[in-house]
């Protein structure tokens, strides 16, 4: 597990902004069958609990594509900031050893004390750019 001990501190405006408005957003929800690409969860060592966190973030993962090109009306470089501050927190994460569910598990748990509907969205953020390869090997 993940504690503020074994990981430096990082925050950054973005990805407090992107949970909150995501947390807030009331979009519509996949009612599909997603399923993220088996050889990425293979090749990144991603277990049981994480593929169903990426299941279920890849669902409302219309709502974060949504958010994200709102906020790019009125923060042109939003988007870019947010998936830098990730990769940066993914480069940290495996640099310090974290690899596998351990590694995924940091990537979610970037919020310092979340509610709920924040740690929903963290993981749906994360999951979002999972699906498209900006996080994580390809």
């Amino acid at each position: 597990m993940v504690t503020a001990q074994s990981m430096p501190d990082l925050s950054f405006e973005e990805l407090n902004q992107a949970c909150e408005g995501i947390a807030t957003y009331a979009g519509n929800y996949r009612e599909l069958t997603i399923v993220p690409p088996q050889a990425k969860l293979e090749r990144n060592k991603l277990g049981a609990e994480s593929h169903m966190y990426i299941t279920m973030g890849m669902a409302v993962g219309q709502n974060v594509r949504d958010f994200l090109a709102a906020m790019e009306q009125t923060v042109p470089d939003f988007s870019s900031k947010l998936v830098t501050g990730l990769r940066v927190r993914y480069a940290d994460c495996y640099n310090a050893g974290y690899r596998g569910d351990r590694l995924f598990e940091a990537m979610i748990s970037l919020l310092d004390r979340p509610t709920l509907q924040m740690k929903a969205a963290n993981i749906a953020i994360v999951s979002y750019f999972f699906e498209l390869c900006d996080i994580f090997e390809k």
